[in-house]
């Protein structure tokens, strides 16, 4: 049995308008969740009814073969983690982190053993006494998931933790929290529009639309393998154009390339004939000066220098398409190229896109 499930969840704000329908999932023990999707999906909803926040017009909570629908959130015995961070600016680090246990009347000898445990955790030894507004923003979010954690919850969640933090930070974040989630073994659902920290934190991620799972599974599934042209695109195959399929192989499918053909790898279940969506992602091809196998021809319109890469538009008869190329200084200016394809680097998935 899964610690965690959500059995058949419909929740909503407005009559009518449901934001989750015959929503399930499961977690299990010591397992790092994300859900990822754009805004509006559904993400927060389905944590604020796991929470006990909101409650669902049908369906049920399980933890831990427990039925947790009808429980208020304080007898749930679940941690948040919120964008805002949502610490008390008049009280310590300290005092932060106890607030919970202190209003679980925990004794104190008890609480100062387990917070000055947690400080040191986290990495805060030494600012105990600080307030918040005399922190770093990572400093506040360790004193957020600090406090969290220090409850002993069943369940950990967190909506969007990382957000508010600068692009370096947060990469240093996703490292201590996965760390840190590793060392207590605390099982935990990790909402997030990002992909790249979907990526690296999670065991296993669950993708969104409209309050459905479009797709579910490791994050090198996810990322390899995605399921539908909308996980496609909003896993970095950035680039896309409609086709047909000319011929199926044993090993390729050939493509109608506008006025020419294209190569890629097999797709189960794609027959010749099929009107098909095509998808590859800016740093998986390549550009050429000269004509070569398995290219288009087109224009480079644009050039972007950006220190370790150089970001290419190129205008085909495809469209035009964003292509990444990992060099010290740029290859090419606004000149004719070919837009070449290594193998494997298209994705075909069945159906013309939106």
């Amino acid at each position: 049995m899964s610690y965690l499930e959500l059995r058949n969840i419909e929740a909503w704000y407005q009559k009518g308008k449901p934001v989750l329908k015959d929503f399930s999932l499961f977690l299990e023990k010591g397992e790092l969740l994300s859900i990822l999707g754009p805004s509006g999906c559904g993400k927060t909803t389905t944590l604020r009814t796991i929470a006990g926040f909101m409650a669902p017009a049908a369906g049920s909570i399980i933890i831990n073969g427990k039925d947790y629908t009808g429980k208020p959130p304080n007898k749930r015995n679940i941690g948040l983690v919120f964008q805002s961070y949502a610490l008390f600016p008049h009280f310590t680090v300290f005092n932060n982190i106890a607030f919970g246990l202190r209003m679980r009347k925990t004794p104190g000898e008890v609480i100062k053993k387990k917070v000055y445990n947690l400080i040191e955790m986290v990495g805060l030894s030494g600012l105990d006494a600080r307030l918040p507004g005399q922190l770093s923003g990572g400093q506040r979010q360790r004193v957020a998931l600090a406090r969290a954690i220090v409850i002993e919850p069943n369940l950990l969640l967190l909506d969007e933790p990382l957000s508010n933090l600068d692009a370096r930070l947060r990469i240093n974040m996703r490292t201590e929290l996965r760390r840190l989630q590793k060392k207590i073994g605390i099982s935990m659902i990790y909402v997030t529009h990002d992909q790249a920290e979907a990526l690296s934190l999670s065991d296993r991620i669950i993708v969104l639309r409209n309050g459905r799972i479009e797709q579910e599974g490791t994050p090198e599934e996810i990322y390899s393998h995605p399921a539908s042209p909308f996980v496609a695109n909003f896993m970095g195959f950035e680039n896309s154009f409609n086709t047909e399929v000319i011929s199926v192989g044993t090993k390729n499918i050939v493509l109608k390339a506008g006025s020419g053909l294209v190569k890629t790898e097999y797709s189960a279940g794609i027959a010749r004939a099929d009107k098909v969506s095509a998808f590859f992602r800016p740093d998986e091809v390549t550009l050429s000066a000269k004509k070569t196998d398995n290219a288009v021809p087109g224009i480079v319109k644009a050039v972007t220098f950006q220190g370790s890469s150089t970001q290419y538009f190129v205008e085909t008869e495809l469209g035009e398409f964003s292509v990444i190329i990992y060099e010290k200084r740029p290859s090419f200016s606004t000149q004719p190229v070919y837009l070449e394809f290594p193998e494997g680097s298209i994705i075909v998935k069945k159906g013309r896109l939106e």
